[in-house]
Formats: structure tokens, C-alpha cells, sequence
């Protein structure tokens, strides 16, 4: 599939079926009320409902989520949104094992570096963090320990070899086509020390491995099959909803075992899987892996 960018990719809807749509509105129906109320929870109700009747009607999608960008703006859920974010980004730290790290960390995708600022501003402060993306949005953080590089080819990391403690792939991997994800990988091996880490946080699944925090929507999902990826695809998509985005949308997934697969092939040493499952850590939760690996051998 070619990339898809902003509100095109609300075009996954068209190729899913209904109940994996209201499966999908189900789990966000669940986030949104953890984290922004009833009226978050009304807001996915109401829009669901508005796209549905657009796909039973076959008539365009575009204009319903124009539509339902300018309701959220106007709901008055900006703001808890935004704190929403900042605890996302500090439970992310925990998760991670970085609150006092005192190392260099690459946060590869990083968008406005909002992560790095969390983390060096308040948890880490001794930590020096690199954010790399292939674009610099508006609002971009940066502070003595706290830079940002624009990529100028995006399987190319511009920093020099063994020269990062940990490379981090926070929700970054499944917006880059398929044969850019093991290149990006592969120079992730390059940059990071040997007594270093690479980290993948990734919307993925597992039908092998007991999930963290399992839950009858969980098993739902999972009970899919191979429609599984319309779902994962669909909850990224969703954030269309809400904002314009600007980021690409391969939709490139893999299973947990399938990034276990591709380390392996390039030479990473697998150190550990965290499989959590749905655990409502966020607004747009897909079932998320955390996977570390060691840089193993540069080939």
C-alpha cells in the first residue's frame, strides 16, 4: 500500500467491514472516557455514528471528518487533551526505565520533541536526547541537552557510529513503508553503542504471548484473524478525527513476532518483550509491544 497522508487515510474505512469499524469505536468509546469524560466518550460515539451512516450511504468520508475536526474544536476537549498528553509521555518514561538516565538517547520520529523535553526537563536532567524526524513541525523543543535533527533521507540516522545509549522508536515504525523499517533499523544498530538498546514501542499483536493487560475487547480483537490489521490501521486512522495529520500512513504493521523476525535477520539481539495488549494507556490505543534489543554485531 503507498502511503497515505492526513485525512486520506480515512480511506481504510472503505475497505473494512462493519464490525471491526464498531469494534474500533468501541475501544476508543472506552479511551476517550478514561481521559476526557462522557463527553469524550460522546464525541466517538457521535462521529462513529456519523461515518457509519456515510459508509451505508456510500457517499464521501472526507467532508464527515472535516465536520468532526471542527466539532472537537469547538467541544472544549483541547485542553484536557493536552493533559492527557503529558501524562501519556511520562507513563512512556516509566515504561521505558528512563527517569534519571544519564546516558544519549535518539528518539527516532520524534515530531515536536516533546518527549525529550519531558524527560530532560523534569526526570532526567543529566540525560542528553537527540529527536530525528523527517520533518520540523512548528513548536519543535530544544535546550542545551535537548536537539533535533532533520533527517534529509529517512533511512538515514545523521549521527555518527556507537554514538547513542538507546535508539527509540516510539509509535514511529508502522508510518514507514516496509523496506524502510528494516534500513532504519539497521542503522539504529549503527548509532548505538554495544552496551546500548534499541527500543520499539509499536501498535502490535501477539496470538502467541499472554497479554499484559488482557480484556474482554482485547480478545475480541485478537478473535479477528487476518482483519486485525484493518483494526490496527482503522485506530490509527481515527486520530483524523481530531486533527489534521500530516504524517504518512503505510499502515506498515507486524506482528510481535514478525519484529522479533526482522531483529533477528539483521543481527539485534533480542533482550526482552513487553506485550501488554489493550491497556487504555492511550487516547488511540492499538494493542502495543515494547520490545528491547541489543545492537548485536553490525553487519
Amino acid at each position: 500500500m503507498s502511503s497515505l497522508v492526513g485525512t486520506q487515510a480515512v480511506l481504510i474505512y472503505r475497505k473494512a467491514d462493519e464490525a471491526t469499524i464498531k469494534l474500533v469505536r468501541d475501544i476508543l468509546m472506552v479511551s476517550h472516557h478514561l481521559y476526557l469524560g462522557e463527553l469524550g466518550r460522546s464525541f466517538i460515539e457521535t462521529s462513529f455514528a456519523a461515518v457509519l451512516d456515510a459508509l451505508r450511504a456510500k457517499t464521501e468520508l472526507d467532508g464527515v471528518f472535516d465536520a468532526r475536526r471542527d466539532a472537537f474544536a469547538c467541544s472544549g476537549l483541547d485542553s484536557p487533551r493536552r493533559m492527557y498528553k503529558e501524562g501519556s509521555l511520562r507513563r512512556t518514561i516509566r515504561l521505558l526505565s528512563l527517569e534519571g538516565f544519564e546516558g544519549h538517547i535518539v528518539d527516532v520520529g520524534a515530531a515536536d520533541n516533546m518527549l525529550g523535553w519531558t524527560l530532560t526537563q523534569n526526570l532526567a536532567p543529566q540525560a542528553a536526547f537527540t529527536g530525528i524526524d523527517i520533518a520540523r513541525t512548528a513548536g519543535v523543543k530544544e535546550s542545551p541537552r535537548l536537539h533535533f535533527i532533520q533527517q534529509g533521507d529517512p533511512t538515514v540516522i545523521p549521527l555518527e557510529d556507537r554514538s547513542v545509549d538507546i535508539c527509540l522508536f516510539r509509535f514511529s515504525l508502522h508510518h514507514m513503508e516496509y523496506d524502510v523499517q528494516q534500513k532504519i533499523l539497521e542503522e539504529a544498530q549503527r548509532v548505538t553503542a554495544s552496551s546500548g538498546r534499541i527500543v520499539l514501542v509499536e501498535d502490535s499483536y501477539s496470538l502467541a504471548l499472554p497479554a499484559l493487560a488482557d480484556n474482554m475487547l482485547h480478545r475480541v480483537l485478537l478473535g479477528l484473524d487476518k482483519r486485525i490489521w484493518d483494526a490496527l490501521a482503522l485506530l490509527d486512522a481515527s486520530s483524523c478525527l481530531v486533527t489534521e495529520e500530516t504524517m504518512t500512513f503505510p499502515f506498515s504493521f507486524r506482528s510481535v513476532e514478525d519484529w522479533q523476525s526482522l531483529g533477528v535477520k539483521i543481527g539485534l539481539e533480542l533482550r526482552r518483550v513487553d506485550y501488554w495488549g489493550l491497556p487504555f494507556f492511550s487516547l488511540y490505543q492499538a494493542p502495543l509491544a515494547i520490545l528491547n534489543f541489543g545492537p548485536g554485531e553490525s553487519c
